[in-house]
C-alpha cells in the first residue's frame, strides 16, 4: 500500500511537468488543490518519508480483532 501511495504521488508530481495541471487550475481553481500546479523535486523526498512513516506505523495502528500485543498479565 505504501508503494502504491508513493507511486501515485510521484505520478502526480511528474504530471505537473507537463503544465496541464496549471492550465486546468487556471480554468477551475479547485483543480490546483488536487493536482498541484508546480513541480518540485523536494516533494519526492516528502512523499518517500510519508510513505515510509505510514508503512512503519501501519502494524502499530491496525491490529486484528482479538490480537493482544501488550504484556500478558497472569491471573492467579
Amino acid at each position: 500500500m505504501a508503494v502504491a501511495a508513493f507511486g501515485l504521488c510521484a505520478a502526480l508530481e511528474l504530471f505537473q511537468l507537463t503544465g496541464i495541471p496549471a492550465r486546468l487550475a487556471g480554468a477551475v481553481p479547485a483543480v490546483a488543490l488536487v493536482l498541484g500546479t508546480g513541480f518540485s523535486p523536494l516533494d519526492f523526498a516528502a512523499y518517500a518519508v510519508g510513505a515510509a512513516s505510514g508503512l512503519a506505523l501501519h502494524p502499530l495502528l491496525w491490529r486484528r480483532p482479538g490480537e493482544n500485543r501488550g504484556a500478558t498479565l497472569s491471573r492467579r
